[in-house]
């Protein structure tokens, strides 16, 4: 079987997987999200200094959903965004989030720019409102801090945030406005 990299790793088109262990500070957990920043030079890799940002969640926890980044190729992590973050602008709704599941989804852009949109699951209705798009922020540093933006209306009826969630931030606008944002997440 072909492998590649310091520590090989079979490539067989699928066929096995293997677990991969929760690194330093990348707490256990489903990861919801794992974007790179655009602005990562193409041998990152091999200089193992890539920055990634990723998103956990937990189903029975979910004040203990974060946002985590590595500026070594995955290697460490730390939190840019807990229940522990002030927002400007707006609350986190992470802050407080005693029953259900927060399920957060990522984008990264130019400047140092991340997006978070979060959906929370509920019961399914008449009893909860279901899948729900109900926190979106912004960072225009690299997650050093954050603020928060008006959380369009664009799933009331349907319930499926979680699932069908996607956030998009242009690539060519430096500027980071809002309005391309909000249209990626309405799309």
């Amino acid at each position: 079987m072909p492998s590649r990299g310091p520590n090989p790793t079979p490539i067989d088109r699928g066929q096995t997987f293997n677990l991969v262990q929760a690194r330093a500070g990348l707490p256990s957990g489903p990861v919801t999200a794992l974007v790179a920043n655009p602005q990562n030079a193409t041998n990152c890799g091999a200089l193992k200094d890539c920055t990634f940002y990723a998103s956990v969640t937990s189903a029975s926890t979910p004040s203990a959903t974060g946002v985590y980044v590595s500026h070594d190729s995955g290697q460490s992590w730390s939190a840019v965004f807990t229940s522990a973050t002030l927002v400007s602008g707006g609350a986190n709704i992470i802050t407080g989030a005693t029953t259900y599941q927060l399920v957060p989804k990522l984008a990264a852009g130019p400047n140092g720019s991340v997006a978070i949109a979060i959906a929370q699951v509920q019961s399914s209705p008449p009893q909860g409102d279901g899948q729900q798009l109900t926190g979106l922020y912004l960072s225009q540093n690299g997650g050093g801090s954050w603020s928060a933006l008006k959380v369009p209306d664009v799933n009331k009826g349907v319930m499926q945030g979680a699932v069908n969630l996607a956030l998009a931030i242009d690539p060519k606008n430096s500027s980071i406005d809002i309005q391309p944002l909000m249209a990626a997440i309405r799309a």
